[in-house]
């Protein structure tokens, strides 16, 4: 009987598009939820609001990261998925198959080490002094934030080195591996976040998140994968990728995106910041927090398989690969509007009661034009990873006029209008031309890449009108 029911659910599972990758991913966004609630709670209860403001704008300045990164690991999961199309592991975890694609790989690997330590040393001294220079002019409110700040940048900085190492996984087509280290690498922040906010750390409670991960950050890739970077690592001639001619083509448009993506998405917090304070900063962090946790659970459906979209794209399998973005974003919409009326609910409840957590987060309204920009932009996601998968990035236009669009309306509502105003611009943006546009470029690109299929389906329909008329 516990055989037929776990069979049961296996089934079910593989029905909504739940394979071994979205399973782990859905667990580690799963947990980030749950965490963030507890760590919400926590920061409520050992915070002060003007704490709580400082501590979320911490984290969104964090993102500046993305002008460092440049989308390059993006590319490294879509080029790998490519070569890895020909490739495979024996029973000993070696690297097997065609040596012109371990060639290219290693390229690949090489390159994007490179890229990532160089990255990591301008990270530490330039989001260091702009950090400095923004909270220095944004008044004095009795935190003390520069040691904490400081320490936090050298440690992103140290494991931007890493993450070349984990792209290049996960475009092996090794997700659901990856994934498991990501969940183990989320509770150990999540248990360091707590556990220092506890014992009355304040903003050290960030750098914890970042430090102690980065044992097992090192420690996993080593225990599970050394042949894997042994294989890589072999200096053996063969044909390789030119990041000039073959990665930056695509990088650079990737990388325009991604910096559009962070006015889009983690300009909130610091606006307000600079506008309205830390009280009204700290509402709209919590708030975006967990709206943006819902978003990364919802999402694990798309970026789950984009390697699986590579080798398809790589095979021209063109039909299985429309189906595949159907099954997975419709998952994720789905698995969106359910979160969405969760969280809605739970913030028109303590507003209701005039429970005191209600202070910290923003209003139902403006929580509302989240959650909508939210399920909709699942869509563009699952759009944008499609595309991407052909190693192209036909998104760049829209992100950047989408960026400019939500940034010039965020700072001129953010003064006279504050949350409200920022969240019904970024609701407009998405719904009226992110969703439109997107929609228009995925289908053309769609059109003129699958050529082939839409010429097999056309003489089919003519074969099928040919016997209908003989008939």
């Amino acid at each position: 009987m516990r055989v037929c029911m776990i069979k049961i659910i296996v089934n079910l599972l593989k029905s909504i598009g739940v394979n071994k990758a979205v399973f782990f991913g859905a667990l580690t966004r799963g947990w980030a939820a749950f965490a963030g609630v507890i760590t919400v709670f926590l920061v409520a209860f050992f915070f002060s609001p003007e704490l709580q403001g400082y501590y979320f704008t911490f984290n969104s300045l964090l993102a500046l990261q993305i002008f460092v990164e440049l989308g390059l690991c993006a590319v490294i999961i879509y080029f790998a998925s490519h070569e890895w199309a020909k490739l495979g592991f024996d029973e000993n975890g070696n690297v097997i198959g065609d040596e012109s694609a371990i060639s290219r790989l290693r390229s690949l690997a090489k390159v994007s080490f490179l890229w990532y330590f160089i990255g990591g040393l301008i990270l530490i001294v330039g989001l260091s002094l702009a950090g400095y220079l923004f909270f220095s002019s944004s008044g004095q409110h009795g935190i003390n934030w520069r040691a904490p700040w400081f320490a936090l940048c050298f440690f992103t900085g140290i494991s931007m080195w890493l993450l070349p190492a984990f792209s290049l996984l996960e475009g092996s087509n090794q997700v659901a591996q990856v994934y498991f280290y990501r969940l183990i690498q989320a509770i150990f922040r999540s248990i360091s976040t707590w556990t220092i906010i506890a014992l009355g750390g304040a903003l050290w409670a960030t750098v914890g998140a970042v430090f102690f991960p980065l044992f097992w950050t090192i420690y996993y890739p080593i225990k599970k994968y050394s042949n894997y970077f042994k294989a890589i690592f072999k200096r053996i001639p063969g044909p390789r990728l030119d990041w000039k001619s073959d990665i930056w083509p695509m990088q650079w448009r990737i990388a325009v995106s991604w910096l559009s993506n962070y006015f889009s998405f983690y300009v909130f917090t610091p606006v307000l910041f600079y506008f309205q304070g830390p009280v009204v900063a700290g509402q709209m962090g919590m708030t975006w927090s967990i709206v943006n946790a819902l978003s990364l659970i919802a999402a694990v459906w798309i970026f789950a398989r984009a390697p699986e979209f590579g080798i398809l794209i790589a095979k021209k399998e063109y039909h299985d690969l429309d189906k595949l973005l159907f099954r997975s974003g419709a998952a994720a919409v789905g698995i969106a509007c359910l979160g969405s009326i969760v969280i809605f609910a739970f913030v028109s409840l303590i507003y209701t009661i005039g429970h005191p957590l209600s202070l910290r987060f923003l209003p139902p309204l403006p929580t509302l034009f989240f959650l909508l920009a939210t399920i909709l932009m699942q869509i563009s996601f699952a759009q944008g990873n499609y595309l991407r998968a052909h190693k192209k990035e036909p998104f760049m236009g829209l992100s950047v006029a989408a960026a400019v669009m939500i940034f010039i309306l965020v700072i001129a509502t953010a003064a006279k209008w504050g949350a409200i105003g920022i969240t019904a611009s970024y609701l407009f943006v998405v719904a009226l031309f992110i969703i439109p546009y997107g929609s228009l470029i995925w289908h053309r690109c769609r059109k003129e890449w699958h050529s082939d299929q839409f010429d097999d389906e056309f003489m089919v329909e003519e074969e099928k009108s040919i016997r209908f008329n003989q008939s």
